[in-house]
């Protein structure tokens, strides 16, 4: 029985992995070392050592004890290992009792089952997991069969992960040798050979020690060693093994994990790695570590490079030093606490995005460490010391050289550690001014407060602005830093009551307050409620319902809220759009019912409102509908109102862009492109073309799809209409980019909003504006609006002359009977662009401030935490913030005196300006013990811009002036630019201002110098200290850093210092001109052809002269330069012949008269003793028809008035002859297309008195292969858009049509060292991107001092050949590429100005309207009978909208035609209070007959019997046999008459007056006639009666909604849940919600597919917590739903 006992003992020690009774001692060493790369020498360590005790008392069972526990660091420089030896690092004893008491693991084979350990602090506990994890192999634990590798799922520090392993024995030799080096190192081994039955003899000490055989099995209390152990301890084989395990950590699960606004793909940023080699002695059944090695590392990436990153270095070791038997069991003399799970566990929870956890700190909800009470006491007065910093900073300008942004970011980190009572304490605290000040205070500590977007915080600041606290102004950006710092989704309710709660009307702020209120927190309630997305980028493993978000209560209480707003009509509709939008921000498709009556038209919504609401209706991961609502969505409202050709082309047109969010599939995108071809609406058939164009040429998700169908649509004959233009913009700029921003709703809608509104809109980057300009800015529209806006600020007509039209064209439209009609559309939305609301904005600022209001703004718009664990079981916490200031303090100062008694405006204000800019990346260990402290690595970049200067600004009777100077004497830093590597070891709770920080100095460069010249007289001195060059892409590498931090050290600095300069103030002139001489008739002024621009007047909007037609250039130069100072005497006393604006002006002035525009400024340097000054002068001027263009540019530099020299100027003289545009030839001839630029320089004391340094003969042919081409190419294009083939030659004159080049280049010995060596360094950068294609002969040389350069086009393949003869080589560049939006502007025969225009502000194909004596075609196309009499009857008439009658549209016209033995038109335009009445030999302006074109108001010119008129700059009128009408495409969609209505759709075109619909064209044509002289009044009030009666019972919609006349798909059968199941043990819930049948209604298709749930689970022990997982099951819930029958 003995033996039987015995032998099953054997076995069960076998199966145990390691001997039962046996005791190991291990020495354990743990470090963590974090670092920068990829200068990895300097580090940050932290360190631990302890022995480590290991008893097996049955199997089973283990216990641990760690004891001499010593802990260290090491900060500073190591060797080139760049690892930190032991023996380098400080050690001291561990003030933690708690980590020496014994502990005890259960296991089986399988996995480790709990710990056992006293009640002691969380991280005491990771300590010993990590300890044990290093012990947790599968061999130790006494699984038996392995392989050479094997893979195992094992629980870690992360988790569960997956391990791969590698188990190799070693041979004979050299697991001899580790035997031998082993042996030297273990002190004593009761399982090796050498120990015998009956004796052991140990190392140690050199003496014997003897061990009894036999042991009496002890009790529970005396925790003595008992017969249940072996009388000797097993021995052990000698064989060696190595062990090499690596964890797969891309596959862990269930671990800790923690972040906070990470972007989904955080595998991309976070790379983890964790690998250990183990020397294992041993065999199947009795196993022993006898050496391990385990690291890690941890590498944040964001880097252009692999080789950028930070990184932290785990290692961990344990060794062998001795083996024995068990003489005393260690006794653990605590109750025992279980722990379940090995995985890192911090002290508290944080909330899912990182908040305060139960009211702490983020320290310490992870380590158990608080905060000391005389920390909070230094946190305060630091932050009151700063808050005045600030203050002081904004009234007295920067006391240091700190910028702002740090003092407002280190604020926000200590502000983060109150609770709401000391926030309350601080906030009676601030320091208390003036009104003024203690508003600026008070909004700087809102700023900060709200920043740290913890529970304290937000409660306060929402607290404060309930009860009013806080000026209104400030609490639009709190609202707007909410969605960036807001952490815990429970203050949402909170958030959402205070934001329904505030008025809409009140002061100036209470309108944008409301509306930024409800946009940002309807966008965060998606991002922290809605979003599918939003447990990748927000998750702690939490999902307690404590600590996320509940959206039952954000569906039953805003939703109501914003649908009774946006059905209640009695509101402006721009606050029903504010909350339709903040509606859609949801993203929930709860909001599907209400969105859906909206876009199908139900209780009749506006136009604008039915656009946002079916531009909500997208699919995407950020504020858009879930991938569930798919079916609801597409089948039921989308595809209905894109396939039904009754609804709006707009409507039907972004019905089309939101279905593509939803990727559909090839099939329907083959349908798509095949329906353009019998599509009815062009609007629509363009963009289904347009977007398939623009896909199918980039590398976006869609990009396939749309380049398999291209092929199968027709081209796009004209390009989208502007208000679906914006949305088509926002969707190709979010396939590009992945962005989810969403700007188009407020740019097809700004036009209704209050200036005040969209402003603190644009200004908000709360959803995108600011982030996302270019989804708007690469558009027509934009530049449109540019030009309107432009033309908006002068009139050419008298004001009497204004008012005397403008009442004449309302008694026009009452005669018509044109009444109000909805707002147009496009005209609304295009009109006014930011110009207008921007300078209303910025003067109600300027009145703000003239009352003594300062403008500051702090945001923290990027602050992205993660947390997770080392293998050495503490935490670490890497964390990327940014934090912007900007600064603007602009008092008036008092006036100063008239300048020379002709100033009619003069004002003095100071310029206060800062913007600062604070970029920190870091990652930081957290160490708990004694006290706590941090190991940290990362990368600060601070940029900060400042000025502060005194400027006066005087408008003088000749031009502008203005004045510059320094406000104080004291030397201003302007720029600051840094960027700096670092590493610290500080305290757990941050110090100021981060001044524990060791810089990773790299700086081999140290440049510095003067950024002006000497002769400026101003100490403007840079310093650039670095390891990289100052140059190119030293400054693109900082550009780089505005949006992340760079790993290269920089430090740049720009510095002003007054007490240095000579010069005190710096004095500019600027002056604009124009003179125009006599002359005749023009014969061919038809280069302003359809231009937005009639004239160079039209942009005569800055100070000038009094305008005169005499070409008395000596007494206008007298006026325009002397007055002005410019050319004067008393500058080096030159005379008033240097550089007068006269001669310049009758030097340029072409042989055949014409107009003559001057643009001057000049800078001088005032100090106490004369100083430089500096001119530029640009003056150009041609012919009315374009042909020649003479243009000239000069730059003079005049000497101070005591030095003896000559002025030095640089003249750059142009004249380009361009092919004249024949505009009624049906062909165009290649010959007559020839175009030359001739260019010479000049250098001298002026810009006529020396020969040319330089001249330049550049020749631009075309062939009449490339004319072919081109023709042929348009008529492809233009073959289906029914455009008038006279609009052919216009066509090919903006077309890119030269195919030869010939550029020759002489040059002078005087020709000046710098411009030679610009052309030089422009040389070598065109040869270094053209090396691939480009090759040189050297062995022919050319005459020096000249070039010549051919280049010619092959047309077919769309390339250049270029051949060059340069002095010294000659080079030949084949197969050259050249972009078309350059071709397109330098090979084109029109002028560049005229050429911009129509590519890219016009539409290149102007609409043409004909009326003959028998017909009328349409702008759109559309043909009818038409009669005409001696009545005027109204073609085209001006019909929008305005907010005030009195206002006065430079789009407002009128056209009138009748016929009696002759064409006459009647065009009249209040813009510049001209009626414009001609036929095809006589033009008068109100009622005075023309004997020349008037440039301001009107241009005409006659060709084969034809009279062409140009009166607006936007319409040109052809009268002959019949009445042409071309319109600028800026009056799309906003005009009425016999032409139609100018929207691309031709069956709408016959509406009347009053907006019915006409199909008699005889009725049709009587509404819009009116009577005039000679007109039969009998006849007309026959007809009129007519059209009285048909009006009162005519339809008035050719569209109608979708809803209204679809009856059937504005049934509702779905209702949204988030679903919860339940597998197992597991409770989950949904994170998308689920459609369901309404009662009543039945599912005719189903639909199975995976769906995210989130499925918490109560963890085991004494102290439960709930963690959640998120886990994907197969879900089937119904995808079409109908009512039952």
């Amino acid at each position: 029985m003995r033996l039987l006992a015995f032998c099953t003992l054997l076995l069960l020690e076998l199966s145990n992995g390691q001997p039962v009774g046996v005791e190991y001692q291990y020495r354990y060493s743990g470090q963590v070392e974090n670092s920068v790369s990829p200068n990895h020498d300097q580090l940050a360590v932290i360190a631990i050592h302890a022995d480590i005790t290991l008893q097996i008392p049955e199997e089973g069972v283990a216990i641990y004890k760690l004891s001499n526990v010593e802990v260290g660091n090491f900060h500073g420089n190591t060797t080139c290992d760049h690892h930190v030896n032991s023996s380098y690092i400080g050690y001291e004893p561990l003030h933690a009792d708690t980590l020496s008491h014994p502990f005890t693991i259960h296991y089986n084979q399988s996995q480790i089952l709990h710990l056992d350990t006293p009640e002691e602090p969380e991280w005491v506990t990771n300590i010993r997991r990590a300890v044990v994890s290093m012990f947790n192999i599968p061999m130790l634990r006494g699984q038996q069969t392995f392989t050479p590798n094997f893979y195992m799922v094992e629980e870690t520090m992360a988790g569960f992960c997956g391990t791969w392993n590698t188990m190799i024995k070693l041979p004979e030799y050299q697991a001899s040798v580790e035997k031998q080096q082993q042996e030297a190192i273990i002190e004593e081994d009761v399982q090796s050979e050498a120990a015998t039955s009956g004796s052991y003899t140990a190392k140690t000490a050199g003496r014997k020690q003897s061990h009894s055989k036999t042991r009496g099995r002890g009790t529970k209390t005396s925790k003595t060693a008992g017969g249940r152990l072996t009388q000797a301890a097993p021995q052990i084989k000698p064989d060696y093994w190595i062990l090499n395990r690596d964890v797969e950590f891309e596959k862990c699960h269930g671990g800790f994990f923690s972040k906070n606004n990470i972007g989904k793909n955080t595998d991309a940023i976070v790379k983890q790695n964790s690998g250990g080699r183990y020397t294992l002695r041993g065999d199947v059944g009795a196993w022993r570590i006898e050496q391990a090695t385990v690291e890690g590392s941890i590498i944040i990436s964001n880097g252009d490079t692999d080789n950028e990153y930070i990184s932290s270095f785990t290692i961990q070791t344990v060794q062998l030093v001795a083996v024995r038997l068990i003489q005393t069991e260690l006794a653990a003399t605590y109750p025992p606490h279980r722990h379940y799970s090995l995985k890192y566990k911090p002290q508290n929870q944080p909330y899912s995005n990182l908040g305060e956890a139960n009211g702490l700190s983020l320290e310490e909800a992870v380590t158990g460490v608080p905060m000391t009470q005389q920390y909070l006491i230094d946190s305060q007065a630091f932050v009151i010391e700063n808050i005045e910093a600030i203050i002081t900073s904004v009234y007295r300008g920067l006391a240091n050289n700190v910028p702002v942004s740090d003092y407002f970011a280190a604020c926000v980190d200590r502000l983060a550690y109150f609770s709401k009572p000391e926030l309350d304490t601080l906030y009676t605290k601030l320091p208390r001014g003036n009104p003024e000040e203690i508003n600026l205070t008070e909004a700087v500590m809102s700023l900060m407060v709200v920043s740290t977007g913890t529970d304290a915080g937000v409660e306060f600041v929402l607290e404060k602005m309930s009860q009013g606290g806080f000026p209104q102004h400030a609490q639009n950006w709190v609202f707007n830093q909410l969605y960036h710092s807001l952490k815990n989704p429970n203050l949402l309710p909170r958030l959402i009551e205070l934001a329904l709660s505030l008025p809409w009307e009140g002061t100036s702020e209470a309108q944008p307050r409301k509306t930024v209120a409800l946009l940002s927190t309807t966008k965060l309630a998606n991002k922290l409620c809605f979003s599918s997305e939003r447990r990748h980028t927000t998750y702690s493993g939490n999902c307690d319902t404590e600590h996320t978000c509940q959206p039952e209560y954000i569906i039953s209480t805003i939703i109501p809220t914003l649908t009774e707003t946006i059905q209640n009509t009695e509101y402006p509709e721009w606050k029903r759009l504010v909350s339709l939008q903040a509606l859609c921000n949801l993203g929930t498709p709860s909001i599907i019912p209400v969105i859906k009556n909206i876009a199908l038209g139900l209780n009749q919504p506006t136009r604008f409102m039915r656009l946002v609401s079916v531009s909500c209706l997208q699919y995407g991961e950020e504020m858009y509908l879930p991938w569930t609502a798919r079916y609801p969505v597409t089948s039921d409202i989308l595809m209905p109102l894109l396939m039904n050709v009754g609804e709006l082309p707009e409507i039907r047109s972004v019905a089309f862009l939101s279905m593509t969010t939803w990727i559909p599939t090839q099939q329907w995108w083959n349908n798509m492109a095949l329906s353009t071809w019998h599509e009815p609406s062009v609007q629509v058939a363009n963009i289904i073309s347009s977007v398939m164009t623009s896909l199918a040429t980039s590398s976006l998700p869609l990009s396939d799809l749309a380049s398999n169908a291209i092929l199968l649509a027709k081209p796009a004959t004209v390009s989208p209409t502007r208000s679906t233009g914006v949305f088509l913009h926002e969707l190709l700029h979010n396939c590009k980019t992945g962005d989810f921003s969403r700007i188009a709703w407020l740019s097809a809608t700004k036009e209704i909003f209050p200036p005040i509104v969209v402003f603190q809109l644009i200004t908000s980057g709360f959803f995108g504006v600011t982030d996302y300009t270019d989804a708007v800015i690469y558009q027509q529209g934009f530049l449109k609006n540019i030009v309107k806006e432009l033309r908006s600020y002068k009139t050419s007509g008298s004001s009497d002359e204004v008012l005397l039209v403008m009442d004449m064209f309302q008694e026009l439209k009452e005669d018509l009977g044109m009444g109000p009609t909805e707002p147009v559309i496009e005209q609304q939305v295009w009109y006014r662009f930011n110009f207008r609301f921007l300078l209303q904005s910025v003067m109600a600022m300027l009145d703000r401030e003239r009352e003594g209001h300062a403008i500051i703004n702090y945001i923290c718009d990027q602050d992205s935490t993660i947390v997770l664990p080392t293998d050495i079981g503490l935490p670490l916490v890497v964390k990327f913030t940014r934090d912007t200031v900007n600064q603007l303090y602009t008092p008036l100062l008092p006036l100063g005196s008239p300048v020379d008694g002709q100033t009619r405006l003069n004002a003095q204000i100071l310029l206060r300006a800062h913007w600062s800019s604070t970029l920190h990346f870091n990652m930081r260990t957290l160490v708990p013990w004694n006290h706590g402290s941090a190991v940290e690595s990362g990368l600060m970049t601070t940029d900060t811009f400042s000025l502060e200067f005194v400027i006066s600004m005087a408008k003088t009777l000749t031009g502008a002036e203005i004045t510059v100077k320094p406000y104080t004497h004291d030397t201003i830093n302007v720029i600051e630019l840094c960027n700096v590597p670092y590493t610290s070891i500080g305290p757990l709770y941050l110090d100021t201002l981060r001044t524990d920080h060791h810089p990773i100095w790299q700086l081999h460069i140290n440049e510095e110098g003067e950024v002006l010249p000497s002769a400026t007289g101003i100490s403007l001195h840079y310093s650039w200290r670095a390891d990289i060059p100052l140059s190119y892409s030293s400054i693109k590498n900082w550009v780089q850093t505005i949006t992340r931090p760079a790993y290269k050290n920089y430090q740049f600095t720009v510095t002003l210092a007054p007490q240095l300069s000579f010069t005190k103030e710096v004095l500019i002139h600027f002056l604009m001109s124009k003179v125009r001489q006599s002359q005749r008739i023009v014969e061919t002024e038809s280069e302003d052809f359809g231009q937005v621009s009639q004239s160079a007047s039209d942009y005569d909007y800055m100070s000038q002269v009094s305008q005169s037609s005499s070409s008395d250039f000596e007494e206008f130069g007298q006026e325009f330069g002397q007055e002005a100072g410019f050319g004067s005497e008393g500058q080096g006393g030159q005379g008033s012949t240097q550089f007068a604006f006269a001669r310049l002006q009758e030097q340029v002035l072409v042989d055949d008269g014409g107009r003559v525009i001057t643009f001057g400024a000049s800078v001088e340097f005032v100090g106490e003793t004369p100083g430089n000054k500096y001119e530029t002068v640009l003056t150009w001027s041609g012919r009315p028809d374009k042909v020649v263009t003479r243009i000239l540019l000069g730059f003079t530099s005049y000497p101070p008035v005591n030095e003896l020299q000559d002025p030095s100027a640089t003249c750059f003289d142009l004249t380009i002859h361009r092919p004249q545009f024949p505009p009624r030839r049906l062909e165009v001839v290649a010959s007559e297309l020839h175009k030359t630029y001739n260019l010479q320089v000049q250098r001298g004391s002026s810009c006529n008195s020396d020969p040319p340094v330089m001249r330049v003969q550049i020749d631009m042919e075309a062939s009449q292969h490339s004319l072919d081409h081109v023709v042929h190419q348009l008529h492809e294009k233009d073959c289906n858009s029914g455009i008038d083939q006279r609009l052919r030659p216009l066509s090919v004159y903006i077309s890119p049509v030269y195919d030869h080049i010939n550029l020759h280049a002489t040059w002078t010995r005087e020709f000046p060292d710098t411009l030679l060596n610009c052309t030089q360094h422009v040389d070598d950068h065109l040869r270094a991107w053209l090396d691939p294609i480009i090759t040189y002969d050297h062995t022919v040389t050319n005459p020096g001092y000249n070039v010549i350069i051919n280049a010619t086009k092959n047309v077919d393949l769309d390339d250049w050949t270029v051949r060059s003869q340069l002095p010294q080589a000659v080079s030949l560049v084949e197969h050259l590429h050249i972009p078309s939006f350059i071709s397109h502007l330098t090979t084109v025969p029109a002028p560049l100005t005229k050429t911009f225009f129509l590519n890219y502000i016009n539409d290149r194909t102007q609409s043409m309207c004909v009326i003959s004596d028998s017909k009328v075609r349409t702008y759109d196309g559309k043909v009818y009978d038409f009669h005409p009499s001696e009545c005027w009857t109204t073609i085209s008439i001006d019909y929008a909208t305005k907010h005030e009658e009195t206002d006065v549209w430079p789009t407002e016209l009128s056209i009138q035609v009748r016929f009696t033995d002759q064409w006459e038109v009647r065009l009249m335009y209040p813009w510049t209070g001209s009626i414009v009445e001609f036929n095809r030999a006589h033009v008068k302006v109100n009622e005075e007959e023309l004997t020349e074109p008037q440039p301001d108001r009107v241009q005409y010119y006659m060709d084969g019997g034809s009279m062409f008129v140009f009166a607006t700059g936007t319409v040109v009128v052809e009268v002959g046999d019949q009445v042409s009408l071309w319109m600028s495409e800026i009056h799309y969609n906003s005009v009425r008459g016999l032409c139609g209505n100018f929207d691309n759709e031709a069956d709408n075109d016959l509406i009347g007056p009053k907006g019915c619909l006409y199909t008699d064209p005889e009725l049709f044509a009587s509404a819009w006639t009116t009577s005039g002289r000679g007109c039969n009044r009998f006849n007309l009030n026959r007809e009129k009666q007519k059209v009285t009666a048909y009006q009162e019972s005519c339809l008035h919609q050719f569209y109608h909604p979708t809803g209204v006349t679809q009856p059937n798909v504005t049934e509702n059968c779905f209702d949204w849940e988030f679903k919860d199941i339940t597998q197992g043990e597991l409770q989950c819930r949904s994170l998308v919600q689920i459609p369901t049948c309404k009662p009543g209604c039945t599912p005719t298709l189903i639909r199975d597919a995976m769906v995210e749930y989130d499925c918490p689970s109560v963890a085991q022990g004494d102290h439960q917590e709930i963690q959640c997982a998120t886990i994907a099951y197969h879900t089937i819930f119904p995808a079409k739903c109908i009512h039952a029958h």
